[in-house]
């Protein structure tokens, strides 16, 4: 733990797998269920907006202005780039975060998952 003093998110995360193991007579679906709700408050934009409206727009602008101040990203102009340069970029996968305080954040993060061509032909 990175700060023994502060043990708050450690307690709250024992008192979550105390209730857990006491709901045991439960179906073992409905105990992932319950662990996953605590555990996975991260959503993609879509699942977010449906689900907080507004306020996860309001998250996602505060996200994307911060990386404009932040000089981020250099626009480009997407006629002025060949196929390969477009091929070659990375997409950028936007999410929301519901904090534990009930507080809404947008994450954007570059998705690497797409296969690259390889660099020499022989590879």
């Amino acid at each position: 733990m990175d700060d023994p003093e502060n043990s708050k998110s450690y307690e709250s995360g024992v008192q979550m797998l105390q209730q857990a193991a006491d709901s045991m007579h439960e179906t073992p679906n409905n105990i992932y269920k319950y662990i996953c709700g605590h555990i996975m408050t991260q959503m993609t934009a879509t699942a977010g907006i449906k689900k907080h409206g507004q306020a996860a727009v309001d998250a996602l602008l505060q996200e994307f202005c911060q990386l404009d101040n932040k000089d981020v990203f250099d626009p480009i102009n997407a006629s002025t780039l060949t196929t390969d340069q477009k091929r070659e970029a990375l997409h950028a996968v936007n999410l929301i975060k519901e904090k534990r305080s009930g507080k809404l954040k947008g994450r954007t993060c570059a998705d690497g998952r797409y296969p690259r061509m390889p660099l020499c032909s022989h590879l």
